[in-house]
């Protein structure tokens, strides 16, 4: 299963981003939150105008991609806790988002993607027992789809599991994933400097 590939070929990646990140634990106060939160909308911006290059073959293969664009619950969580835009206009984009050159490519980087809104509702627990923080107007973008997140992640993993690709497409797949935590990682990191 292409998903079981994944899983395996990004498996020490995942886990470095995870150490790099550090949530909860490096997030003590608002402050601290708003910095994640910005570098994360940083990420988001360019990486979905990257993906809407092939909104088209992704909802060919069962991927509808508007349902899964995050980048404006992470600007509307940004403008709860700033209390205006003029702040949000001044942040940061990534300049060096993964480069998705086919659809496959977008496949693997959604897969990473997908997969952080698993964790991002443990993330939002967190934040919101520990900063006080409102689920529904400052953790959007960390509790994703809501209630909704476990079955949104089932319809994209049964979507990758349908395909049958060939080995050089499936090569596509796992280096659009392996680029987006590469680029993930590299981005997180220049945000801490």
């Amino acid at each position: 299963m292409l998903r079981d590939q994944l899983r395996l070929h990004t498996r020490a990646q995942h886990e470095r981003i995870e150490v790099a990140l550090n949530i909860p634990d490096s997030i003590r106060n608002r402050d601290d939150y708003s910095r994640l939160l910005a570098a994360f909308y940083g990420f988001h911006v360019p990486l979905e105008t990257a993906l809407l290059q092939h909104e088209a073959s992704l909802s060919a293969v069962g991927v509808k991609l508007s349902a899964r664009r995050r980048a404006h619950k992470a600007r509307a969580d940004l403008l709860s806790l700033y209390g205006g835009s003029e702040a949000i206009q001044k942040l940061t984009l990534c300049p060096l988002p993964p480069a998705l050159p086919t659809w496959r490519h977008a496949l693997g980087s959604l897969y990473v993607v997908e997969g952080s809104t698993l964790g991002g509702q443990i993330i939002a627990r967190q934040l919101h027992r520990h900063l006080n923080l409102q689920a529904a107007a400052q953790l959007r973008f960390f509790s994703a789809y809501g209630s909704r997140t476990g079955t949104m992640w089932r319809a994209f993993v049964a979507a990758l599991n349908r395909l049958n690709l060939a080995a050089e497409d499936e090569a596509h797949v796992l280096q659009g994933a392996e680029a987006t935590f590469e680029a993930l990682e590299r981005w997180v990191m220049s945000q801490r400097k």
